[in-house]
């Protein structure tokens, strides 16, 4: 289950979870998620159905050492580890906003060479 640190209070809101509940009311007022409202979110998702059936993968958190040792503190263990550090100018280059497509530029047949080669990409709802 792909989980989105940033989209998960959306989710909880509408489900009148009242973690969701709170950060809604937070972001609406124009203020950030404390890592501490942050952690309780991520709990309750990460305890939903699909991530304890499926796993998960979660994106956008911990954004650094001491978010991941919270993280960690609360209960929620990865099993694995994975660091994507791209910059801003490959991302562009991989990716078409237009067409909310993915492109692989580095592994394309020779073949294909010369043209870019359309992925569709997962879109979650």
């Amino acid at each position: 289950m792909h989980v989105i640190a940033s989209d998960v209070w959306r989710e909880l809101s509408r489900l009148n979870i009242p973690c969701g509940m709170a950060a809604k009311a937070l972001v609406d007022a124009g203020k950030e998620i404390p890592t501490k409202l942050m952690l309780e979110l991520l709990k309750e998702k990460l305890s939903m159905g699909e991530c304890v059936s499926h796993g998960w993968i979660l994106e956008g958190f911990p954004t650094d050492a001491a978010s991941a040792r919270k993280l960690l503190s609360a209960g929620l263990l990865p099993t694995r580890f994975l660091h994507i550090n791209l910059s801003d100018a490959d991302v562009a280059l991989r990716t078409d906003a237009e067409l909310q497509a993915f492109f692989n530029t580095g592994t394309t047949p020779r073949w294909r060479r010369g043209a870019l080669q359309h992925r569709e990409a997962r879109r979650l709802p």
